[in-house]
């Protein structure tokens, strides 16, 4: 990496930290103390842990700090308690956000396929969330069965479809990963007639593959939903745009400065 972008990247992070209520003891920290990975964050009465060598920064951390989510979430309409359905769930940073925006919640169901990121997640939501906690050390695919791979200390870019150009932290380990449809998922973890408030999808390409074998009718339960649709070769977002407005959802026009990868929807049948 050259100095101009290594001191691009040390600001972004300096600046993304002064967000958070015990900003000085962080700075500290990662100034004076570069082999801690597992630091705690504070914010608006909440205490999380991001590991900054997993590559929580750039997940949990920047799910709180970035306009990724927040500049969307208030176009929805939400009500508090909230049921929300969170895939991709890494380090639990979008709970944290909603609940930084000043939502409540009733229940929080959320997916994350390696072990050591859900471990963090688990800490997270359970120290920081009085709702009911539904969690899955699962991956959510297009067809039910154990995943095979090798999964480090974390990433934000691990997913069934490939690393996606991000680097897998810390040592690799061969890991046994159980798989799950979207269908499954609710199916295990909503009531006959509960409704989702809110579901939001960061998979790293696996949307693709979710989207494509028809098991994700059970979206039809789901309010509002938020997605990152990433670019993989061979594919065109608008697979899965189409496979998401045929089951009866309209898009969402982003405000100004949105992330263009990035898409809302709501569900007309449960407006």
């Amino acid at each position: 990496m050259d100095l101009s972008r290594k001191w691009h990247n040390s600001m972004a992070g300096l600046h993304a930290i002064l967000s958070f209520d015990n900003r000085w003891e962080v700075v500290a920290t990662r100034v004076l103390f570069r082999g801690t990975g597992m630091i705690t964050y504070r914010k608006n009465g909440m205490e999380f842990v991001v590991d900054h060598h997993g590559g929580d920064e750039n997940g949990t951390r920047l799910c709180l700090t970035s306009p990724m989510y927040r500049l969307l979430i208030p176009q929805l309409g939400l009500k508090s308690p909230l049921t929300l359905i969170d895939l991709g769930a890494n380090g639990g940073g979008f709970p944290l956000l909603l609940a930084d925006m000043g939502f409540k919640f009733k229940k929080i169901v959320a997916v994350e396929m390696n072990p050591r990121v859900f471990a963090r997640m688990q800490l997270n939501l359970v120290q920081n969330f009085d709702a009911k906690l539904e969690l899955f050390n699962r991956a959510v695919s297009g067809a039910a069965g154990t995943i095979r791979a090798e999964l480090g200390r974390g990433s934000t870019g691990e997913s069934l479809a490939g690393a996606a150009g991000h680097s897998t932290h810390g040592t690799l380990r061969p890991t046994s990963v159980g798989a799950m449809t979207f269908d499954d998922l609710i199916a295990q973890s909503l009531d006959a007639d509960e409704v989702a408030d809110l579901c939001k999808m960061d998979i790293e390409g696996s949307e693709y593959d979710i989207f494509a074998t028809g098991h994700c009718s059970a979206l039809k339960r789901c309010r509002n939903l938020i997605i990152e649709i990433h670019e993989v070769a061979g594919k065109q977002p608008e697979e899965v745009i189409s496979a998401i407005t045929a089951l009866g959802f309209a898009e969402i026009p982003r405000p100004a400065g949105a992330d263009p990868t990035v898409y809302s929807f709501r569900n007309l049948h449960l407006a």
